[in-house]
Parts: structure tokens; C-alpha cells; sequence
């Protein structure tokens, strides 16, 4: 799993594209998951991307839901599902708690400056990222 946010150039809006497979079955998949779910309680409005997810099964949708939970009721705002994944976010009527969007978030999921990367390591489930040492 690989997740890119930006904060810019408005810290309340968060724009997050996740790409690979999300079975958050890595520790340090769910270390990244955590710390992302955490820079979202100041966002007024979270944008998430879900165009690059090879593989989403009942862990995406318990994040999503863990997003929508975060943020303003209306503010969870999902782009870019299709194929299986949009199957399954329609079977768990996500769109009762979140806006669900065909086209992809505005912007890329470019690291720069004004964004952050958390990803593991493909096929480790490692990173070098101070939130999952240890992990």
C-alpha cells in the first residue's frame, strides 16, 4: 500500500491518492494507515483517490469508513474507485457516509514538497519511516 497526501495549499483540505494492494495485513501497512488517519483530525474536507488500488477488500472500506468517522459529516469525498473496488465500496453503502466521485482527485499523487509519502517496501511490509521502526 502506498499513500501520498497534500496539504496545500489549504491544511483543511486534504488531498490523499492510496495505490497497490490494501489488505493492511503489513504492520507497517497499518502504522501508515494509523498515522495517516491521524493529520486528518484538523481537515475540514478529505479528498481520497482510489483510482491506483489494485486490490481493496474489506480493510479499504474499514478505513474509509475510519475517515468518514474523522471528518465533518459530508467532508469524506472519494474519487476514482472502479471495477471490484467500486463494486465493493457500493455494497457497503459507503455513500451513506461519504461523496462518491468518478473522476480521480484534482492534482497528482507526485511526492513534493507540499505532500508526504508513506509506502512500504514491496513485498517486506517494511519502511524506513520513523512511524514503523520496530514494526
Amino acid at each position: 500500500m502506498n499513500i501520498t497526501m497534500s496539504v496545500r495549499p489549504d491544511p483543511r483540505v486534504i488531498r490523499m491518492w492510496i495505490t497497490g494492494d490494501v489488505d493492511l495485513l503489513e504492520p507497517c501497512d497499518v502504522a501508515i494507515s494509523r498515522r495517516c488517519l491521524s493529520l486528518t483530525r484538523c481537515a475540514t474536507t478529505v479528498h481520497v483517490d482510489l483510482a491506483g488500488i489494485t486490490f481493496g477488500g474489506s480493510a479499504l472500506i474499514h478505513y474509509l469508513f475510519a475517515l468518514a468517522r474523522r471528518a465533518e459529516p459530508g467532508a469524506l469525498h472519494v474519487h476514482g474507485a472502479h471495477g471490484l473496488v467500486r463494486a465493493v465500496i457500493d455494497h457497503a453503502f459507503l455513500a451513506e457516509v461519504a461523496m462518491i466521485h468518478d473522476d480521480p482527485v484534482d492534482g497528482t499523487g507526485d511526492l513534493s514538497a507540499e505532500s508526504l509519502m508513506l509506502s512500504a517496501e514491496p513485498g517486506t511490509g517494511r519502511c524506513g519511516h520513523s512511524l514503523c521502526r520496530g514494526a
